[in-house]
């Protein structure tokens, strides 16, 4: 006779619940305008011409995946309440095997404009894209890497729960400390010292998100997308482990959790059903300094 984990269950969701971040849900809305002064993704994006185009290592133009107006989208602190958040990368950065190496930093670039000048063209932009090397793989401005088609975004307030493995650990060793059990140092151990398999976590993991907030992506699956909540991650953690401390300790925010999305027109892939996380140091945040990002992506 199969053990009865809805107790356990039961008090991991009030665990879990008791984590909640504020933060920012970016739905796609292919009825918003995308101008490049407007929060999208794919298609050409807005840019300051006295401004050098970003480069990667080897001095080719990186290419922004998405874009944020955020005065438009409504961001209240500690995000930037006015100006321009762009996330630029490598043309064919997300089309093989994901890695991050902290050498290969050139190969992304978080930008941000605290103002906008008017009078930007979609012509103006490309023309300074095309100042520089181009990788083979660009196609047009709808169509490369990731990216097919362009699409409006729009933000909405919602309540992020820890959800990756990393961030489940916390929960998962505090019940095991109130119970008394031995202390997992890690989320496959505590997955074996509560006798639960990953499923029974992604279900309960889907019952933790509201109603209100389930919007399934175009693959079925709840989409992760959103801003100062949690980040999620395919496959394992990079984060996770005690070698990783430091820098999770450091890179303590999620600035942006792009995932796999497909629209009537488009869609924006990241390797098989990927999803790309950009985290940062808060006091980093605070300052509007988006030097030192750290960025990793995987896909199922």
């Amino acid at each position: 006779m199969a053990k009865d984990k809805s107790p356990l269950l039961g008090e991991l969701r009030k665990l879990f619940v008791q984590t909640g971040r504020k933060a920012y849900k970016l739905s796609w809305d292919p009825s918003k305008p995308t101008s490049v002064y407007d929060s999208k993704v794919g298609g050409i994006m807005y840019w300051d011409p006295d401004v050098p185009w970003p480069l990667d290592t080897n001095g080719y133009s990186l290419r922004c995946m998405c874009q944020l107006n955020c005065g438009d989208l409504g961001f209240e602190f500690p995000l930037p309440v006015e100006g321009m958040l762009q996330f630029f990368i490598e043309i064919d950065s997300v089309t093989g095997s994901p890695a991050y190496k902290p050498e290969a930093k050139g190969s992304f670039k978080v930008v941000y404009h605290r103002g906008l000048k008017k009078g930007v063209t979609v012509d103006m932009v490309e023309e300074i894209f095309h100042e520089h090397k181009v990788n083979r793989h660009y196609h047009s401005p709808t169509k490369w890497g990731p990216v097919n088609g362009e699409c409006g975004l729009r933000a909405d307030k919602f309540l992020s729960v820890r959800r990756s493995n990393s961030y489940c650990l916390p929960v998962l060793q505090e019940y095991c400390q109130q119970h008394h059990l031995p202390h997992p140092e890690s989320f496959k151990e505590a997955l074996a010292i509560l006798d639960l398999d990953m499923f029974e976590l992604i279900e309960l993991d889907q019952r933790l998100v509201r109603k209100e907030d389930r919007r399934r992506n175009h693959f079925g699956e709840y989409s992760h997308t959103n801003l100062l909540g949690y980040p999620f991650y395919t496959e394992d953690d990079p984060l996770e482990g005690e070698e990783q401390t430091e820098q999770r300790e450091y890179y303590d925010t999620l600035l942006l959790s792009l995932d796999s999305e497909s629209w009537d027109q488009g869609s924006l892939v990241l390797g098989d059903s990927g999803i790309a996380n950009f985290m940062i140091n808060s006091s980093r945040l605070y300052r509007r300094d988006f030097s030192d990002v750290y960025f990793y992506w995987d896909c199922y």
